[in-house]
């Protein structure tokens, strides 16, 4: 178990404080096995909350950026 820590919200990958298209690409990246999430970034990119970075991490951050 990790908490995120406080200001940071889940999906914001590179903690710029911004849900945009680098923590989308950064979340993508991770579901195929490539890019080198710290610990923190893992727990934030996990936006299914099933314990991997997958697809579907990728789907809900683009739900999410679109207002669904």
């Amino acid at each position: 178990f990790f908490t995120i820590p406080a200001g940071r919200m889940m999906g914001d990958v590179d903690g710029d404080g911004k849900l945009t298209d680098a923590d989308k690409q950064l979340i993508a990246s991770a579901s195929v096995g490539g890019g080198n999430l710290d610990t923190v970034q893992r727990v934030v990119a996990d936006l299914d909350k099933d314990g991997r970075i997958t697809a579907s991490d990728t789907l809900y951050l683009m739900q999410i950026m679109a207002g669904d």
